[in-house]
């Protein structure tokens, strides 16, 4: 299905959408990062929603006040489809995952996608500054300068976005169904 998205409409919104696990997902260092960009950007209406539920709920709540964050917003267990639409760029700092299918989904509402390179099918979904950026695993600091750059280059961003949408085609179901067969 192609997702009609105009790349010009989206907000000043990043995204996280998923299981609310520390121990794989690692939410912690996606906090701390945003620690690092919400201090230059909350006056740009920037702000990071973590859409998911799940055991650390609380406990990534908790880390959210004692950083100090003002502007992460725990949606709770919601239809993605809104908040794929509205974001600009997609989060994922997992520790391990096997295909996320998560990157697709962003990827087909145009998203810049952002991950660590911890798990080996992120080169799958992720090529680096071409629909998204790709970071050493678990470089909080390499992570909250590329997510700067994207909140900071509109253009960059865009052309990102963009080219996100384009290759997620590349899991669409005619060419899956070829290689299948």
């Amino acid at each position: 299905m192609d997702v009609i998205v105009d790349t010009q409409e989206k907000k000043n919104e990043v995204l996280f959408m998923g299981r609310l696990d520390n121990k794989h997902k690692r939410l912690d260092l996606l906090l701390q990062i945003w620690e690092k960009v919400e201090k230059k950007y909350a006056i740009n209406n920037w702000k990071l929603n973590i859409c998911g539920g799940g055991s650390d709920a609380d406990k990534l709540k908790q880390m959210k006040d004692d950083l100090g964050l003002q502007n992460v917003y725990f949606r709770g267990v919601v239809s993605p489809e809104e908040w794929y639409r509205a974001a600009s760029v997609f989060c994922m700092t997992s520790e391990v995952e096997g295909c996320p299918m998560v990157l697709g989904e962003a990827a087909a509402y145009a998203c810049v996608l952002m991950a660590f390179d911890a798990f080996e099918s992120s080169y799958d979904w992720i090529s680096d500054n071409e629909n998204g950026r790709l970071l050493k695993a678990f470089d909080i600091d390499a992570y909250a300068e590329a997510l700067d750059e994207l909140i900071e280059n509109k253009d960059y961003r865009m052309r990102l976005a963009e080219n996100a949408k384009r290759d997620v085609q590349k899991f669409g179901p005619d060419v899956i169904m070829d290689e299948w067969e």
